[in-house]
């Protein structure tokens, strides 16, 4: 919110406290500030498109090399993109009448590629239009009544706060789809260690046995080649 106000002066403490006729008078206007929310709507798609790359970008296959890169053949990285995109697009209905209910009508939209564009105009058109649907659209109504239960206030999601509800199971600590799949990592990482330990003891111990076979040889190899010299003296 932009705060701007006036004031000519207040009036004095002394004398008839009802007495406001000298008193001048201070106006406060409240606006909303609508740049900062179309800067945090652009700052949003930008980070989003960058995650959308991340993914895109590390789940390519090589058929030469037969190597695929860090997110190929995972399909969590999938799944939680396409909850994402899905949350994005879908429609929000609210009890409290609105004009807007789907980010496609702020100028908020996903491109062919999947990636979210922002026509600056269509959103600076609704913002200017109605900013409060905006921003119920965007954060929900905390507020809103049940029609079904007017002693209940159950709440209505927007965007955003939709978004969140289906990232908080994915990012949580400890149980999270993230932490999870951090905690499988984990454990193949410590098994393929613990074979690579346990090849090396093999390796070592075939090590040791080849080492004194041929040892053995090469003691076997001079006593018969003593031997032989020595026939050949007496013969």
């Amino acid at each position: 919110l932009n705060l701007r106000g006036t004031s000519e002066g207040v009036p004095p403490l002394s004398g008839d406290p009802t007495d406001f006729s000298g008193a001048s008078f201070t106006e406060i206007e409240i606006e909303t500030d609508v740049t900062a929310i179309g800067d945090k709507l652009r700052e949003f798609a930008t980070v989003y498109n960058e995650a959308r790359d991340l993914i895109e970008d590390n789940s390519g296959f090589d058929p030469e090399t037969r190597k695929g890169e860090f997110f190929a053949g995972d399909s969590t990285a999938r799944i939680i993109d396409q909850i994402l995109s899905t949350t994005l697009v879908q429609q929000f209905t609210f009890t409290q009448s609105t004009v807007f209910q789907g980010l496609a009508e702020i100028g908020i939209s996903f491109d062919s590629s999947g990636r979210i564009s922002v026509d600056d105009e269509t959103l600076e058109e609704a913002l200017i239009q109605d900013t409060s649907a905006v921003k119920r659209l965007l954060g929900g109504d905390p507020n809103a009544v049940d029609p079904n239960d007017p002693d209940g206030v159950t709440g209505e999601s927007g965007v955003m706060t939709a978004l969140a509800d289906v990232l908080e199971p994915i990012t949580r600590s400890g149980d999270g789809t993230l932490a999870v799949r951090d905690d499988t990592f984990d454990t193949r990482i410590e098994s393929l260690e613990d074979r690579i330990d346990s090849f090396e003891r093999l390796l070592q111990g075939r090590e040791e046995s080849l080492i004194r076979r041929f040892t053995a040889l090469e003691t076997s190899v001079a006593a018969l080649q003593a031997q032989q010299d020595f026939l050949f003296r007496v013969g």
